[in-house]
């Protein structure tokens, strides 16, 4: 933590950023600090994966086998995986992680490495010892198996449920009988075998007489037009054939009924073996590190300071058997702690590879200062004081603030004056006073912190003022030229209330321990105003 700062440099501070702010506020002596560290933190893991692979033996992998299966280990019982031996999607496609520990020893060999960095793509190594082929549990090793289609079942050919093996049904136009009944009276006989016919008689008039139907030649019936008076039409499940042929599995002699294995892709075998993956992650963090007292500062008001952090440190860096630290006591325990926070591991996997980080302390300091008028106590906090200040203000110490209370009091304040009361001659003669003390305080150019706090104290709060009475005040603070003083401003209730007025002014004028001509000579002025 940097030093803690005196009042004095917190005033001059204070004085050099808001001088108008300065000239009328008392700073208390109860300082807070804080060294907050701003910290962006890069990290390298690596993180090892053992994985199982049952790949099916596919005819252009056998060659690959033989090689996988009859190279001597690298390393331990471990060797690479080169891409052109086995394509590296293929064995994702048919592989599944096995549980392991951290610390397991099958994911120790050495990190691949050029020109002393990490290569951020690793290949693969595997288990020598694992590879193996073995035969599919499924079809026995024959890359085929008994159609499961329902309801061939592997009989690849059946007998038509639909006509039980005859190829044919009964006409359902005739209901297997076939002939139809001759159509109605309008289209036919509707199975009478006769019709109605008109004849004209010899006398003119004209009769009905029943003869025999033309469509049916009377016998009331007609052959059916779907089945040709056979009764029976072509099955159409089977098409005429009498049997059903399953689409799905095999029709010739050596496969029939049978389909491909879909476990093992109809190869009857796989090779299989164990391997290590490895994935290379960075990642950056960034914090804002408290290191102090608890001060009235919103972090995201320090955010900006990760634009201005120095140039990046490694401070760990492990390639294999080489290893580098360049912690140094500040550094250090900020590491450890994101070491502890992320869960990186130096000695097991995700295994920590590089550590760079970059930092700035931004020293800030929490103040309290009471305003001379007003007598009411607010904070405000320096950020980056030892380096560029900025001063930062969350309240307004002159906001006037105006409700019911203010306005009542502002009406009863010009009744009292109507009426000449002695409250009110009262509070005029304290308006008065505390204007004078003003004036005098500001009469050399120059706010004494002495004269700051007498002034306080003389004045206490403005409780009983309006709020216009207030702004005057306020106002009178913040000019850097007051108007000349009349004797319409000097109006007290008594002759001896103004004499104790003089006496206060005197007091304030020797407070900081040397008599100012200027402000003798106002002090002169008012005398002579009041006789």
């Amino acid at each position: 933590m940097n030093n803690r700062p005196n009042l004095s440099d917190i005033k001059e501070i204070i004085k050099s950023k808001n001088s108008e702010l300065y000239d009328k506020i008392i700073i208390a002596d109860d300082l807070k600090m804080n060294d907050y560290a701003i910290i962006s933190y890069n990290f390298k893991t690596i993180i090892r994966t053992l994985r199982s692979t049952k790949i099916p033996f596919f005819k252009n992998l056998h060659r690959s086998f033989e090689k996988i299966s009859n190279d001597i280990a690298s390393y331990q019982n471990k060797n690479l995986l080169i891409d052109n031996i086995l394509d590296q999607n293929l064995i994702n496609q048919y592989s599944t992680e096995i549980e392991h520990n951290a610390h397991s020893s099958e994911l120790e060999f050495p990190i691949q490495e050029k020109n002393n960095e990490v290569m951020d793509v690793q290949d693969v190594f595997y288990l020598t010892n694992s590879v193996r082929k073995i035969s599919c549990e499924s079809c026995d090793g024959d890359g085929l198996v008994t159609c499961d289609s329902h309801p061939c079942n592997g009989r690849h050919r059946w007998e038509c449920d639909e006509c039980i093996g005859e190829g044919k049904i009964y006409c359902s136009n005739c209901k297997g009988e076939g002939w139809n009944t001759c159509g109605g009276w309008f289209s036919g006989c509707g199975g009478s075998g006769q019709v109605k016919e008109k004849v004209k008689l010899a006398s003119g008039k004209v009769s009905e007489r029943m003869v025999k139907c033309s469509k049916c030649s009377g016998k009331g019936k007609i052959i059916c037009s779907t089945c040709n008076k056979s009764g029976k039409v072509t099955c159409p499940k089977c098409s005429g054939k009498r049997s059903l042929t399953c689409s799905k599995c095999y029709s010739d002699s050596k496969r029939y009924g049978l389909i491909d294995c879909s476990t093992c892709n109809a190869q009857g075998k796989f090779i299989t073996f164990d391997y290590v993956s490895s994935a290379i992650n960075k990642n950056n963090v960034k914090r804002i590190i408290p290191n102090g007292d608890d001060i009235l500062l919103e972090l995201t008001e320090l955010e900006k300071f990760y634009s201005h952090l120095g140039k990046e440190q490694i401070v760990f860096k492990q390639i294999n058997e080489v290893l580098t630290e360049k912690y140094d006591e500040i550094i250090k325990p900020h590491c450890t702690s994101f070491q502890k926070e992320l869960g990186l591991k130096k000695d097991s996997f995700p295994k920590l590879l590089k550590e760079e980080i970059s930092f700035k302390i931004v020293s800030c300091v929490e103040f309290s200062y009471t305003h001379i008028i007003s007598n009411e106590v607010h904070k405000g906090v320096i950020i980056n004081f030892n380096e560029s200040p900025e001063l930062h203000l969350y309240t307004n110490p002159e906001l006037i603030k105006t409700d019911l209370n203010s306005i009542s009091k502002s009406a009863v304040n010009v009744f009292s004056r109507l009426l000449k009361t002695k409250k009110s001659k009262l509070k005029n003669d304290r308006f008065i006073e505390i204007k004078l003390m003003i004036y005098l305080a500001k009469a050399d150019g120059i706010m004494e912190d002495a004269e700051k706090k007498y002034l306080s104290n003389q004045i206490q709060d403005l409780k009983d003022f309006t709020n216009a009475e207030k702004k005057t005040l306020f106002n009178l603070m913040n000019m850097d030229s007051l108007p000349e003083l009349t004797k319409k401003d000097l109006k007290f209730s008594t002759n001896e209330t103004g004499l104790e007025s003089i006496n206060k002014l005197e007091e304030l004028a020797v407070i900081d321990g040397e008599r100012e001509s200027s402000e003798m000579e106002l002090i002169e002025k008012i005398k002579s105003f009041l006789g």
